[in-house]
């Protein structure tokens, strides 16, 4: 081993220990060079002093370059290169500082760090690791970052382009957390007064036919209680901006399809499945925004569906989810239309219907308007309204569930309860200009095995009760037309067909009201002739039935009167009357006037004729009985019988008059052949004192 060369300085116990420099000389054509050749080469500074390795200032040239580089190797590996700083047991290790230099006026200089090449086959080239130092309390940060100015220089992270195979990936993850939580990976544009920046992610392109883009895939963290949320939104804006928008959608295609949006939660085996809600931000001044869902529109073909379905329950036990469809609540709440699209051929239908149900029963279908609360306010509308046509309208059919084994469903229309006045309810076919105008049809439904439904038309109770009008339709044609019939028939049945009565209603003993009136009239005519009353039964090969003109039960029971028209001409007269029984093959009926049985005595009949209020006659009174080719019929004036008082007296009295009073005729009747003349018989009674007196005076 050869000697070693020491230079050193003395040692100095209380100043500054000597200097030892080593130079080499300037010029002005070329700076000499200080090189240090040999075994390893080792620079240590003395005890808390710094060592300075640089190349010296100059003025108007470059100054030196410093590289510090381990030597080559041809078959062995090269020498590596270690810069650090020593440890410390007490206190802070040393930083490492790499700072480029400043220029005033040119580019400031790069820091570039470069792992080796390898140019054989199948080896990698240098890797490039940069890591932060450990601790057992907390890892040191690692920042990397642009510096400040008017504008900053730009990071990028890229992996190298592959010339054959598969470039590299560039992967972003923070350290696992054994018993915390794992630090957060944040991707955060810069604050501008002009403009964010913004945060954009792109998947790499495919570029040969028949190859895929690259996806992008966000997704959170797996844990035994609950995965990472997900939340994307646009930040909060100023007092008078705007926030961004949020737009999700996939790209267009030439030939092939779109990509689909799928928005779905995680399924859950043990517990309830989340929700997705669609929320419009609130808005304090205008309007707020529209939540809008559009399926894609088709040039060639059938536009897209829209379809809204809730989740099934596949246990069989528990009901499916619920469907609503509302508007919010508000000081004017929306509007709220379901409507199919227009058509220049056939517009879509709308179709509002539950499911079927096995072993239950079907769910309702509820279509409800709501209610006002405010004084002068006035509930809204239903209405349903077919659609207008051509040839004809459409129609609009309201029908009840049918039955297999029970009833079929009810029907009810009314209007509801009212503090003052109810609602109407009106039944009406539209007017027609050319052709008829539509029936209106009440009916009940057959039955072929039990009674078939009543059809019941009733007004409701009331301080006056309501009233039931029943009007045909005016003739407003040429003068030949006729105004509408109205017609009340009965059914027809096996046994008989079925009975019409026409009532008032009965009223109890304690109130201290009439019934009411029954009128049966034909209406008046100014020039033609009123209609006619006609009230008979129908007929029959064995009995007809009877027609029975009954005033009511009470202490003084109603009159029955029979009276024709008046006549308003001077030269009119006024309507017969006329009481017939109707001929018959046989023997016609009877004729009967007479008065009721009393226990305080019998009415009375009085036919008479009626005053003549000029000079003219007034009319006749005629008792005669019909003609016979037998024997006719007899006329017998009787008075009745008393047991106690006098009997009744039978007078015939001729009317008085200004001139010749009346005169009173008894003639038998004449004999048609040679047989005699009936007798004229005036005799009194037979009697246990003395027989009555005839007086014949003039």
């Amino acid at each position: 081993e050869s000697g070693k060369v020491i230079i050193a300085s003395g040692d100095s116990a209380s100043a500054s220990a000597g200097d030892v420099d080593v130079r080499v000389g300037q010029s002005e054509e070329d700076t000499a060079s200080l090189n240090l050749v040999g075994g390893a080469v080792q620079v240590l500074s003395g005890r808390s002093r710094d060592t300075t390795i640089a190349t010296a200032s100059t003025l108007s040239t470059a100054s030196g370059a410093l590289d510090l580089a381990s030597g080559s190797s041809m078959e062995a590996s090269t020498g590596a290169i270690t810069i650090s700083t020593g440890d410390s047991s007490f206190s802070d290790s040393g930083h490492i500082s790499m700072a480029a230099g400043r220029s005033s006026s040119a580019a400031g200089g790069d820091i570039r760090l470069f792992a080796g090449a390898a140019s054989g086959e199948p080896v990698s080239g240098g890797s490039v690791v940069i890591s932060t130092g450990a601790s057992s309390a907390e890892s040191g940060a690692m920042t990397l970052a642009t510096a400040t100015a008017t504008d900053t220089g730009a990071i990028v992270l890229s992996t190298g382009e592959a010339l054959d195979g598969h470039s590299g990936s560039v992967t972003l993850n923070s350290g696992n957390a054994q018993q915390g939580v794992a630090g957060d990976i944040r991707l955060v544009g810069g604050q501008g007064s002009a403009g964010g920046a913004n945060v954009v992610i792109h998947a790499g392109l495919g570029l040969d036919e028949g190859s895929i883009g690259g996806a992008v895939d966000i997704r959170t963290g797996e844990a035994a209680d609950a995965s990472g949320a997900l939340t994307l939104s646009t930040a909060a804006a100023s007092a008078s901006g705007a926030s961004g928008d949020i737009s999700v959608a996939t790209g267009t295609t030439t030939t092939g399809i779109a990509g689909a949006v799928v928005l779905s939660t995680g399924s859950s085996t043990d517990s309830e499945s989340a929700n997705i809600e669609l929320h419009v931000g609130l808005s304090g001044s205008g309007s707020g925004g529209d939540a809008l869902i559009s399926a894609g529109s088709s040039v060639g073909a059938s536009g897209g569906r829209l379809q809204l379905t809730s989740g099934a329950s596949s246990t069989g036990l528990d009901a499916s989810g619920s469907v609503s469809l509302e508007s919010a609540d508000s000081s004017t709440s929306g509007h709220l239309a379901i409507a199919t699209g227009e058509a220049s051929d056939a517009s879509g239908s709308i179709t509002m219907q539950t499911g079927s149900a096995t072993d239950g029963a079907a769910g309702d279908i509820l279509v409800t308007v709501g209610s006002s609360a405010a004084t002068q306010s006035v509930g809204g509308d239903l209405s349903l309204l077919a659609g207008n046509g051509v040839v004809g309208g459409g129609a609009v059919s309201i029908k009840s569930g049918a039955s297999n084994e029970g009833t079929s469903g009810n029907i009810q229309l009314e209007t509801a309860t009212a503090h003052t006045d109810s609602g109407n309810l009106r039944a009406a076919t539209g007017s027609s200009d050319t052709a008829t105008s539509g029936h209106v049809t009440v009916a009940s439904g057959h039955s072929y095995d039990s009674n078939a439904g009543n059809v019941e038309v009733t007004a409701g109770h009331g301080l006056n009760g309501g009233a039931i009008q029943l009007y045909a339709g005016d003739s407003i044609g040429a003068r030949s037309t006729s105004g509408g019939s109205v017609e009340i028939a009965s059914g027809v049945g096996s046994a008989s067909s079925g009975d019409i009565a026409l009532s008032t209603h009965s009223v109890s003993e304690s109130d201290s009201v009439g019934t009411g009136s029954i009128g049966l009239s034909t209406g008046s005519a100014s020039s033609g002739s009123t209609g006619l009353v006609s009230l008979h039964t129908g007929a029959n090969s064995a009995l007809s039935g009877d027609i029975e003109l009954l005033t009511g039960a009470a202490a003084l029971s109603g009159s029955v009167t029979i009276a024709s028209g008046q006549s308003v001409d001077a030269n009119g007269r006024s309507g017969h009357i006329a009481m017939q029984s109707a001929q018959a093959l046989g023997m016609s009926g009877d004729v009967n006037v007479a008065s009721g049985a009393g226990l305080q005595g019998s009415g009375g009949i009085a036919i008479l004729t009626g005053t003549a209020a000029t000079q003219s006659q007034s009319g006749s009174v005629q008792i005669s009985s019909g003609n016979s080719h037998g024997s006719a019929g007899s006329i017998y004036a009787a008075v009745g019988i008393s047991d106690s008082a006098d009997g009744g007296s039978v007078k015939i009295v001729a009317g008085a008059s200004g001139a010749s009073g009346g005169a009173i005729g008894i003639h038998a009747g004449s004999a048609l052949n040679e047989a005699d003349g009936g007798a004229v018989d005036i005799t009194t009674s037979d009697s246990f004192g003395g027989s009555g007196a005839v007086m014949l005076k003039s």
